[in-house]
């Protein structure tokens, strides 16, 4: 896991991670060791999705995946500062097999600045 639990006090159905100290590493650097890799903004992001999909509507993590997700970098994250994911789920809704799905929007932010933005569809499986 590379995202802390969700914060239990975030306003207006947002769930809050931070991207874990142990991530800091620099094997999760990109080349060159000046900012984090895109693979581990990545990974925050969809923990972070499922985390909120799961709390929200209660659909399983270990049987759920990120189906569908859109991703704009806007900046690069440095290492060793704090990270924020940040989660909003949308409305429970069902795929045209009949599976759970949920979209959630997902944004990382770097001492108020934004990192990354993702539109993604969470989906679990039977």
């Amino acid at each position: 896991m590379v995202v802390s639990e969700p914060a239990e006090a975030a306003p207006y159905g947002r769930f809050v991670t931070q991207l874990l100290a142990s991530t800091y590493h620099r094997v999760f650097a990109a080349e060159g060791g000046d900012h984090l890799s895109g693979m581990l903004l990545l990974e925050a992001m969809r923990q972070t999705a499922l985390l909120a999909a799961g709390r929200t509507y209660g659909l399983t993590p270990s049987r759920a995946t990120m189906a569908t997700s859109r991703v704009l970098f806007r900046a690069r994250a440095e290492p060793g500062l704090p990270l924020t994911c940040t989660a909003v789920p949308g409305p429970l809704g069902r795929d045209a097999p009949q599976r759970p799905s949920v979209p959630v929007t997902v944004t990382l932010t770097q001492y108020g600045r934004r990192v990354a933005e993702a539109t993604s569809t969470v989906l679990q499986d039977f």
